[in-house]
């Protein structure tokens, strides 16, 4: 597969995906879902990024973040760098637990960022998982204090 190409634009939300390695679902592990989701909000806490909505699905992540102090690639490589180390040592293994490379969209307008928002905590709800979004431990559903609302708030 070639390399992605990823923009890098200031101010903007981007729309990220990125699976685990051939799909496996090691964070259908509640344990394993809690070291990418504190990885995540360790982040936001960093000022890496404002993130707007996020889920740790067994299989895959997804986040929509608007880029502070670290572009979109610099984080992502950070997340999944420390997140490979420690699910590895809970399993007592090394290696790589992340496809290689991850997908990201611009999103440019409000509703394109809600649309993904909405997208991102129904996630677990189609995927049989729960039946509310707000029941799923591992995203920002019903948890308005993991997230930055504050963007919102801008023109």
């Amino acid at each position: 597969m070639p390399k992605l190409w990823h923009l890098k634009l200031e101010g903007y939300a981007y729309f990220i995906t990125t699976c685990l390695e051939n799909r496996r679902r090691l964070c259908g592990n509640p344990r394993l879902a809690r070291i990418v989701m504190d990885a995540v909000l360790y982040g936001r806490a960093s000022g890496w990024y404002l993130l707007l909505a996020f889920v740790v699905m067994p299989d895959h992540l997804h986040l929509v973040v608007v880029p502070r102090a670290k572009t979109v690639p610099a984080a992502m490589r950070e997340l999944k760098t420390f997140t490979a180390k420690r699910v590895g040592q809970r399993l007592g293994s090394e290696g790589k637990i992340w496809q290689k490379g991850y997908r990201d969209f611009v999103l440019d307008r409000k509703a394109s960022i809600l649309q993904k928002i909405r997208y991102i905590e129904a996630n677990p709800v189609r995927a049989g998982l729960v039946e509310s979004a707000e029941d799923y431990e591992f995203s920002s559903a019903g948890r308005p204090e993991l997230v930055d609302w504050e963007f919102y708030a801008v023109p």
